[in-house]
């Protein structure tokens, strides 16, 4: 499992979170059947109701898998937060 959080302003936090989940729309969801590689993989982000905070986290079956998923949640999660 990896952790991380990200500054976004308070009023970008529903944005980004609603463009996050379009661009993973056809994804397995948390209900998965426990079939396959995918679904032992999760990554959660959500905003936070104190700070102007993004937090995500990611779990795998390995610790680079972990890695990788968060590093591309996060870059994509970035880039939406510095757009204007």
């Amino acid at each position: 499992m990896h952790k991380d959080r990200l500054t976004c302003p308070s009023n970008r936090i529903r944005e980004v979170l609603a463009r996050l989940r379009r661009a993973y729309e056809g994804a397995p969801s948390t209900l998965a059947t426990g079939e396959g590689d995918h679904a032992r993989r999760l990554v959660l982000v959500r905003g936070s109701n104190t700070e102007p905070i993004l937090r995500v986290v990611a779990e795998a079956p390995s610790e680079q898998a972990a890695t990788r998923l968060l590093t591309t949640v996060r870059s994509q999660v970035t880039n939406w937060i510095d757009a204007r």
